[in-house]
């Protein structure tokens, strides 16, 4: 919500936009000092269906969202302070729209608005990618359904976007962590791997017979990490297990 004052203040709703306005009316909001205010409550319900504007004109409104933002960080006079969110907005933006070019099928697009996410990611490329699936399944479960990984790791443009930006060569060096009923550690002991700067090696996680939600947890990192699931035989079994599997890859 905001005021008429607001509103004529900015110029209103630019047309040139149209699908996308709302985003250009809040930017130039931000871009005159106005700050937003979130409401800790629910007062909104927003029906989700197949025949929405949004779904019908998907890649539509991803390309005008792209021209958006060429034209808003164009523009002279602009703060440090909003030009300083170009790179993040960009970020957030090219995420969600290519999942949502992934929700209404539109496969290539999707793999091509994730490449163009790299150009503006905060993160390392293995983050990154394990990032883009974590968006994905709350963007899913959002909208009231499931991703199924397994077949979206499958799609042939995801494999396509992985091969050509995850590292393919044999690396330098392994990282083998065994893991037991460790759900509530795995995740930061993963990404403190794949935030290196180093990136001539590989993660391999060896689930040691876990109870736990170590999988699950562990799922998102599937495309930039090794892992196996084993019954529990011990800490040195798992460890014995990765070096297998490090000596058959070469």
């Amino acid at each position: 919500m905001f005021t008429r004052e607001s509103w004529q203040q900015v110029g209103g709703f630019n047309s040139r936009f149209n699908g996308v306005d709302d985003v250009d009316f809040i930017w130039r909001l931000a871009s005159q000092g106005y700050e937003a205010i979130w409401l800790p409550e629910i007062t909104v319900n927003y029906r989700q269906h197949q025949q929405t504007v949004s779904n019908q004109k998907a890649r539509e409104r991803a390309n005008l969202i792209v021209a958006l933002h060429d034209y808003f960080f164009s523009q002279p006079n602009l703060s440090d302070e909003i030009l300083q969110l170009e790179k993040p907005a960009r970020y957030e933006t090219f995420t969600w729209m290519a999942w949502h070019l992934y929700h209404t099928n539109h496969l290539e697009e999707m793999a091509k608005f994730l490449q163009k996410s790299l150009l503006y990611t905060p993160y390392t490329v293995a983050i990154t990618i394990s990032d883009w699936v974590h968006r994905f399944i709350g963007y899913c479960r959002g909208y009231g359904y499931e991703i199924d990984l397994e077949n979206f790791y499958n799609l042939p443009e995801w494999k396509q976007l992985i091969t050509e930006n995850a590292p393919q060569n044999k690396p330098r060096v392994s990282v083998i962590i065994p893991a037991y009923n460790c759900d509530e550690y795995i995740e930061q002991c993963v990404k403190s791997v794949l935030e290196q700067t180093y990136t001539n090696y590989e993660v391999i996680v060896i689930n040691d017979g876990s109870q736990d939600q170590t999988q699950e947890i562990l799922k998102p990192f599937f495309p930039v990490i090794k892992y196996i699931y084993q019954d529990n035989q011990g800490a040195a079994k798992a460890r014995n297990m990765a070096v297998k599997l490090h000596k058959e890859n070469f």
